[in-house]
């Protein structure tokens, strides 16, 4: 028999019937079981980065960074990879610069373009953050076999793959999408 959480009740007026709590019979829809996992895992992810002065955006762009640093990456290619719009991508990497994590040298093959690369300081805090991020990883999942961790990664996997756009990552696409726009843009 499959556990279901009970969860908290969080209904608006717009979306009657998806508070799972309305019903005690009902059990969650897939949807909302999502969006609670992740809401959950945003806020401690959150409180966890609070004492290293970094935000999550900051650290997805500093671990790509490090994470190619034996060749120093475009700030258009991070942009892409980390799947942001390159305005978002060089705002974030202002900041990682000012923090003295990243260096920003022009490109000599192209001189419109920009190389990024980490300072000791930077991988110093990427490699304290991603062990962090870890080991909360491995205690928010404990409960999931090796078996179900993996198909649980595969799944999501999946729904990443077919739906690219939905699944960019930023501040943009938190946003519902305007009458007659697409989410995220302004």
């Amino acid at each position: 028999m499959t556990h279901v959480p009970v969860l908290p009740a969080a209904t608006t007026d717009a979306h009657p019937g998806t508070d799972p709590g309305t019903d005690p019979g009902a059990q969650p829809e897939l949807p909302d079981l999502v969006h609670f996992v992740s809401h959950g895992l945003r806020r401690s992810w959150m409180a966890d980065l609070s004492p290293f002065g970094i935000s999550p955006h900051q650290w997805r762009a500093l671990h790509t960074i490090v994470a190619h640093d034996g060749a120093p990456q475009r700030q258009r290619d991070v942009a892409s990879q980390l799947r942001i719009a390159a305005r978002s991508a060089a705002e974030v990497i202002g900041q990682l610069e000012s923090e003295g994590w990243i260096t920003r040298t022009p490109d000599p093959s192209d001189k419109r373009a920009v190389l990024l690369t980490a300072t000791d300081a930077g991988r110093e805090i990427e490699g304290r953050v991603s062990q962090m991020r870890a080991q909360r990883g491995s205690e928010y999942f404990a409960t999931l076999g090796a078996q179900d961790h993996a198909e649980l990664k595969r799944l999501l996997s999946l729904l990443v793959e077919a739906h690219p756009r939905q699944a960019a990552a930023g501040p943009a696409t938190d946003r519902p999408a305007p009458a007659g726009g697409q989410a995220g843009t302004a």
